[in-house]
């Protein structure tokens, strides 16, 4: 009746009276990757210009500690602007 995605689903549901949960294997996710070696320091600590550049979308104009990358970025004028 199910295919074999269907039944990997159900597997993985945690009933618990009236409350249920998704919990996937992690790994069996196709789409997760580990992050490439430039963004990782040995010590599992980021720069700020790592994160920066990762989430320059999300971090408010202004912000006082990315303010010295937000003044330098040329995405953020072009949004601006309305430049493709």
């Amino acid at each position: 009746m199910f295919s074999n995605k269907d039944n990997e689903l159900f597997e993985h549901l945690i009933f618990e009276g009236n409350y249920v949960e998704y919990e996937p294997s992690r790994g069996s996710n196709r789409d997760s990757r580990p992050l490439p070696k430039s963004i990782r320091n040995s010590n599992g600590k980021r720069s700020l210009k790592d994160i920066y550049n990762e989430f320059w979308e999300f971090i408010d104009d202004r912000n006082k500690d990315f303010q010295e990358f937000i003044e330098k970025d040329k995405r953020r004028l072009k949004l601006k602007l309305g430049i493709n």
